[in-house]
């Protein structure tokens, strides 16, 4: 190794660089994931949205029937309109009390509005939502800010720094947010709903399903990735199989020597084995540094979770050394095979 510097250098940097492709792959997917449950426990992972299909909606006392059956913890109507002022286009949502716990929104000041009737007009905003002495307009209403909320509230409906919202008053809204009391309380409800509504008319989406969804396309990325750094490390490996076998040849005289110093053929072979598992480790060592410094930018970049798994580390390491060392096996064989008078006649 200390005779071959260049070639050692070049077989560890190959070996470097598709490690730390690897790991860096591995590394960003499980702090994409890692954020991506993070917020979706933010926005309420246990949170199902019911989408009425039917044109004239279904009654707003229909969260008053669900929350008293004992089927759901939290209900609240969910309807949309667009606001426009000025240049500006708001999207006003008609909720209730519950709603903001649901989601998990927090206010920068002030407070949420209650369900109680001298509170119909208060209303609470997002953090970008321009107001004239903290009164807004909604159709011929106005409205109060009680509360301002804080940037980056959103959930899977989107961000709610350009929203208003305000306590529902459409007597037929066509959505419903809710959280079931028990998992298995999903039949009921949809037995509930059969006394308004046919299969056609509704539909249910649970953020947990979409999460679960997100969860598996960023695995089967995670995967695909892998695999394609998995092709460079066989590249680099089999670059390390032709430096086996190129010092091997280059050092028959070394093996004459040992050899007629009592050296074995069992010797030989694991010298060299070592040595291609050492140019293995070391390519894994700087791969494994890059990659976290990838990782620790891209995490900072794109304002994610950085996650660092030891496990991963340790198992990726045992991996290059093995298959570094599985790499150099048929050259030190060859190279065990000479000779004394084959090694000296060089």
């Amino acid at each position: 190794m200390k005779h071959h510097k260049r070639v050692v250098f070049l077989t560890s940097f190959g070996i470097s660089v598709a490690i730390a492709c690897m790991l860096s792959v591995r590394f960003l997917s499980d702090g994409v994931k890692s954020s991506l449950n993070s917020e979706m426990e933010k926005m309420g992972s246990s949170v199902s949205v019911l989408q009425v299909k039917r044109p004239d909606g279904i009654p707003a006392d229909f969260a008053d029937i669900l929350l008293n059956s004992g089927t759901v913890s939290f209900i609240s109507p969910r309807t949309v309109e667009f606001l426009e002022s000025g240049d500006e286009t708001y999207t006003v949502y008609g909720v209730n009390s519950s709603f903001f716990e649901m989601c998990g929104l927090k206010l920068s000041s002030g407070s949420f509005f209650s369900d109680r009737a001298d509170d119909h007009e208060l209303c609470v905003i997002g953090s970008k939502v321009k107001t004239s002495r903290n009164i807004i307009l909604i159709g011929k209403t106005y409205y109060r800010v009680s509360g301002v909320l804080e940037e980056e509230n959103y959930d899977l409906n989107g961000s709610y720094d350009n929203a208003v919202l305000i306590p529902n008053r459409y007597p037929h809204p066509s959505e419903f947010l809710f959280t079931c009391a028990y998992s298995e309380d999903d039949e009921l409800i949809r037995n509930i709903l059969h006394e308004y509504l046919t299969d056609s008319e509704y539909e249910i989406r649970k953020n947990a399903e979409f999460s679960e969804s997100v969860n598996t396309v960023a695995r089967l990325m995670t995967k695909v990735l892998s695999f394609i750094s998995g092709i460079s490390l066989f590249v680099s490996l089999s670059g390390l199989v032709s430096v086996t076998y190129i010092t091997g040849i280059n050092r028959k005289r070394e093996w004459g020597i040992r050899k007629s110093c009592g050296a074995g053929r069992k010797e030989i072979i694991c010298q060299l084995l070592i040595e291609s598992g050492m140019i293995s480790i070391i390519g894994f060592l700087f791969g494994a540094a890059n990659s976290l410094l990838i990782t620790a930018v891209f995490s900072y970049l794109l304002e994610m979770e950085f996650v660092f798994q030891a496990g991963v580390l340790l198992k990726t390491g045992l991996l290059s050394a093995i298959m570094g060392m599985t790499a150099g096996i048929v050259p030190a064989w060859n190279a065990s095979g000479k000779s004394i008078a084959d090694c000296i006649d060089t």
